[in-house]
Formats: C-alpha cells, sequence, structure tokens
C-alpha cells in the first residue's frame, strides 16, 4: 500500500507544483469544472487520500504523522458531505478570486505535502 501513497503523493506534488509555477492553469482546471464534479473529485480524493493514508502507516518512516494525516483527510471528506456541492462550490469561488499570491502559496503548500507523502512512504 505504501506504492499507492508515493504514488498519491506524487500526483500532489506535481499538481501542486504546476499550480507555483503556473497557477492560471490551476484556476482553469478548476474553475472550468462543474460543482458537482467538483465536489466528486473533492470527496474521491480525501477518501482515497485517507485511506491510503491509514493502510501504508504502519510501513512508513513516520507513522503516528501519516496516520494522523489518514484521519483528518477522512475528517476533511466528511465535511465535504455535510458542505454539499453548493457550499464547496461557494468556497471554491471564493479561493478562485483570491489573489495570484494566495493560490501559489496553497499550491506550495499542497506540493510539499505530497513531496512529504512520498518521502515519508518511499
Amino acid at each position: 500500500m505504501t506504492y499507492a501513497l508515493v504514488f498519491a503523493g506524487g500526483w500532489l506534488a506535481v499538481l501542486g507544483l504546476v499550480g507555483v509555477v503556473r497557477p492560471a492553469t490551476i484556476l482553469g482546471w478548476i474553475g472550468g469544472s462543474t460543482a458537482t464534479g467538483r465536489w466528486i473529485f473533492a470527496l474521491g480524493i480525501r477518501l482515497a487520500l485517507g485511506a491510503a493514508c491509514l493502510l501504508a502507516a504502519p510501513d512508513c518512516r513516520h507513522p503516528q504523522v501519516v496516520t494522523a494525516l489518514g484521519w483528518f483527510a477522512l475528517i476533511a471528506a466528511a465535511g465535504v458531505v455535510l458542505m454539499g456541492p453548493r457550499r464547496l462550490d461557494t468556497l471554491v469561488r471564493w479561493w478562485l478570486g483570491m489573489s495570484t499570491g494566495w493560490v501559489v502559496l496553497s499550491c506550495a503548500c499542497a506540493s510539499v505535502l505530497g513531496l512529504f507523502l512520498a518521502y515519508t512512504a518511499w
């Protein structure tokens, strides 16, 4: 299961890096999708990442941190379910309207998280 976490962390790092280098690309991808599509994607990513973290944690370099991140992702998935597509769309629209600097910063944080997950599971 650690390979799944390395893969997920690698993709998160790459997508974050795209957002750092070309924030308009990330904003276009996210802004161009439907509210329901974004909701399904947000829920699926959180569920998959949470499950991958919890299943791979015993074999990782930092099992306590990866376990905590897994539970955090699953709790975030529950939050996405409770928000529903309409409220999540409001949150996404707010994020899309932020200045480019904040978008780059949030993408950099996502990239660092992805690199950490890939490193700890490698």
